[in-house]
């Protein structure tokens, strides 16, 4: 599959694809099962990868914290965070997962205790970085 990746680039950069949404109406495309986190086969991050978000996510005024946090029972495998800073009359800021799987296949979730849940699937570590782009 790596091997598919170099062709893919060919075609151009993909876009980043929301699957599901906690606000919307449950459908085939809004399948919070879709891409389950927990059961993907993970990859560890680069040193490069991780140099290159730490880079990006530091620079933006937007961002109160970030950092790397185990995965639930692989201690070798690490998420991608950072929380953005709050609005004013918010008491906390959203929170950006960033889960790395196996065929550089990105899954983020943008997360805000109990009303907001957004799941995307990234094709690719540049599709990753124009997803963490607009946040920022």
């Amino acid at each position: 599959m790596k091997y598919l990746k170099k062709f893919e680039s060919l075609f151009g950069e993909s876009e980043p694809e929301l699957f599901f949404d906690r606000n919307l109406p449950r459908s085939e495309r809004n399948d919070v099962n879709m891409y389950n986190h927990h059961t993907q086969n993970r990859e560890p991050w680069t040193k490069k990868e991780l140099d290159e978000l730490k880079e990006m996510v530091e620079s933006s005024p937007k961002v109160g914290t970030l950092g790397l946090q185990n995965v639930h029972d692989k201690p070798d495998m690490k998420i991608f965070y950072f929380v953005l800073s709050p609005e004013e009359g918010v008491d906390l800021g959203t929170e950006i997962y960033c889960h790395k799987c196996e065929d550089e296949v990105f899954l983020v979730q943008e997360f805000e205790l109990e009303t907001h849940d957004r799941r995307y699937f990234c094709d690719g570590f540049d599709t990753l970085k124009k997803l963490i782009s607009r946040y920022l």
